[in-house]
């Protein structure tokens, strides 16, 4: 057995733990609001490797790489779920931060092991998914939201954007008439 060096890792408490499906990353959510990476290459020498991803604003509770090991998410205590692209580990990239109604404390997540969405669990008694496939996003946003706006409606409340239909024919907010 060998532990991480105390040098370089979290200050405080650690609540989640996650790795790589091949094992050589071990990625570490604290109380210090942080998320470090362990790498395990060498299991003899463990050593903390990039840079720690600070933007959570309250614990890290939860962590979970999806099946490739290069998308993480992140559950917290300020009720928002991150999610990081790793492809780089030395680097780490935030591609979404998605809110629990509510501001409800996060204290687990879960990647789909086809990185197509996200779970994770808050209290109370709450589990909330979301989807990471934005063409799937726009649709759902479109359909919830309603009749869009019309042309002569935009241009009195925008007038100085060109109109660009917000649902309908083509993607989310490419110009009427375009098929994306």
């Amino acid at each position: 057995m060998a532990s991480a060096p105390r040098a370089g890792g979290p200050a405080l408490q650690v609540y989640g733990l996650s790795f790589t499906p091949d094992g050589s990353l071990l990625a570490v959510g604290s109380a210090d609001r942080t998320v470090r990476f362990l790498d395990l290459s060498t299991p003899r020498t463990p050593r903390w490797t990039g840079r720690p991803i600070t933007g959570p604003g309250d614990y890290v509770f939860g962590v979970s790489f999806d099946a490739a090991g290069r998308r993480l998410a992140t559950a917290s205590g300020d009720g928002v779920l991150r999610v990081y692209d790793t492809s780089d580990p030395a680097r780490p990239v935030q591609v979404a931060a998605l809110g629990a109604a509510g501001r409800v404390p996060l204290y687990s997540v879960a990647l789909r092991p086809d990185g197509a969405q996200v779970s994770a669990g808050g209290g109370p008694e709450a589990v909330y998914t979301w989807t990471l496939d934005v063409d799937a996003a726009a649709e759902r946003v479109c359909a919830l939201a309603g009749d869009p706006i019309g042309a002569e409606e935009w241009r009195r409340y925008v007038p100085s954007v060109p109109y660009a239909t917000p649902c309908g024919a083509g993607r989310p907010g490419q110009p009427a008439g375009s098929k994306g």
